[in-house]
Formats: C-alpha cells, structure tokens, sequence
C-alpha cells in the first residue's frame, strides 16, 4: 500500500491490512456507490464479502442507492461492475433484474475504465497522509475500518464528477 521510505523500525510502517499484528491480514470491504453531482451516496463496510452477500446487499440497498443518485434517465439506471466473480454471479444478476438496472459491463482489471478505481486511489492517498499527520503507529480494526469510510465520505463531489467524466469520456473515445 505504501513506500517505506524510513529506515526500518524508525517511524510509522503504513500497511494495507487493519494493524499489522492482526491474523490473517483482516481486509476491509466497502461497498461504494458514487453518483454525478451527489459524489459518495453510500460507504457500507463489509468484513466478508460473497456472492449471497452481494445479491442481497443489490436487493436491500439498491433503491436506496437510486434515490440519492436522482431520477432515471431514459427509465432505467445505470450500474457499472468489472466482472469481478461476485459481482457478474447468477444471484447478482437476478437481483440487478429486480431492481430495474442495465448493466455496464467493463473488463476485468481494467480500472483505467473504472471512475471507482481512480477514487480508491485517492482514499489511498488521503490514507497515507492522514497516518503521518496524525502519528497512527497502531490502530485496532474497527478504528482501520472507520477510518476507510471517513476518507471515502471527505472526497469532494466535484472530484468525483470529474473523474467520472474524464473516464466515459475514455470509454466513449475506444468504444467509437
């Protein structure tokens, strides 16, 4: 996740795990919904993340996801995923159908094409920063998660629009 660019036991080491000392290496799932005009509309974090867990959180949240992000264009809404396995599974697919989404598509590990990519970039950034300001040395899980959502919800709107600009209009410069 970062550079160790100190000497090794001298200052912070910034790590992409919850703390270091943690089992396993605890990672941090958020579910994230950006809109035009609206910027973050939903940071849900997820420890586990599957298939069921994916059709149901399209079920549950979706219609509350569409509401924030404004009226229908065209009477359908537009839900973008890079054919992650969860995500492009058969319940995943239903649920969408329910929920009144067209689906857009991307190839997998393409995130020049993907805005979402561009903002966890950011969160990242914002992240690395934000430990050295503030000295964080060791945190437990839950303040790791939070603090992953507080970066996501602080990243200004006109940042998100812009990004979700510059990336359709890549996407409309391959795809004529």
């Amino acid at each position: 996740m970062a550079r160790f660019w100190r000497k090794k036991g001298e200052g912070l080491i910034l790590t992409g795990k919850g703390s270091i000392n943690l089992p396993a290496g605890r990672r941090v799932h958020v579910m994230v919904a950006i809109a035009h005009g609206k910027g973050v509309i939903v940071a849900i974090p997820q420890e586990k993340m599957n298939r069921k867990f994916f059709a149901n959180f399209i079920k549950n949240n979706f219609n509350i996801c569409y509401t924030k992000a404004g009226p229908k264009h065209g009477g359908k809404r537009l839900f973008m995923i890079d054919n992650d396995h969860l995500q492009s599974s058969k319940a995943a697919m239903n649920a969408l159908r329910s929920v009144e989404s067209e689906l857009l598509k991307i190839p997998a590990r393409s995130p020049d094409l993907n805005p979402i990519e561009n903002i966890f970039h950011s969160v990242k950034s914002i992240f690395c920063e934000e430990a050295i300001t503030k000295r964080i040395e060791a945190e437990d899980f839950s303040q790791f998660q939070e603090r992953v959502v507080c970066a996501l919800n602080s990243i200004p709107n006109d940042v998100i629009d812009k990004t979700i600009y510059r990336k359709f209009s890549r996407r409309r410069t391959l795809t004529y």
